[in-house]
């Protein structure tokens, strides 16, 4: 039978995918996708304290990742928001962006936000724009939030060892 986490993380990654592939058709991500992914995360935390896991330590770290992650990308996007003068990020990006910062940790949600914002501008540059258009149109953030998080998941704890051994 599988590890709980990787029940947990596959669930979670399913989560993505839907949330990805909404807001490639609409511009949005439900909050169904937010809160679907919360409910499996405190499933697990409840998980681990039940079979005597140190769930308090990983309550910690989840908690520091949400918040490391939501506080300073709010800050920034409501400076930006006012420095451009329009929207400058989707509440449903950053509400997903928290909700990974849950899963991975302060460390591992730096190398998250590197890989989207990569991705994430690859995929502006490559998107076309309708003729005549003044502004860049709206971008569909999910799929590279769900592209760095499963780089971070994947690749994530050898980042995270790395940087706090440099």
């Amino acid at each position: 039978m599988p590890h709980a986490e990787t029940l947990e993380l596959l669930a979670f990654a399913s989560v993505l995918v839907v949330a990805a592939a909404i807001d490639l058709r609409s511009r949005r991500i439900p909050d169904a996708c937010i809160v679907s992914a919360v409910a499996i995360r405190l499933a697990y935390l409840v998980h681990v304290a039940a079979t005597g896991g140190d769930a308090g330590a990983l309550v910690t770290r989840s908690l520091a990742g949400a918040v490391g992650v939501t506080i300073p990308l709010v800050a920034l996007v409501l400076v930006m928001d006012r420095v451009l003068g329009r929207p400058s990020m989707g509440g449903g990006d950053v509400k997903l962006l928290g909700v990974c910062g849950l899963y991975l940790g302060v460390v591992q949600v730096m190398l998250l936000v590197a890989v989207a914002c990569a991705v994430g501008l690859a995929g502006n540059a490559l998107s076309r724009r309708p003729r005549g258009a003044t502004r860049p149109r709206d971008f569909p953030f999910a799929p590279a939030i769900a592209t760095g998080c499963m780089v971070a998941i994947a690749w994530g704890p050898t980042f995270e060892g790395w940087l706090l051994a440099a």
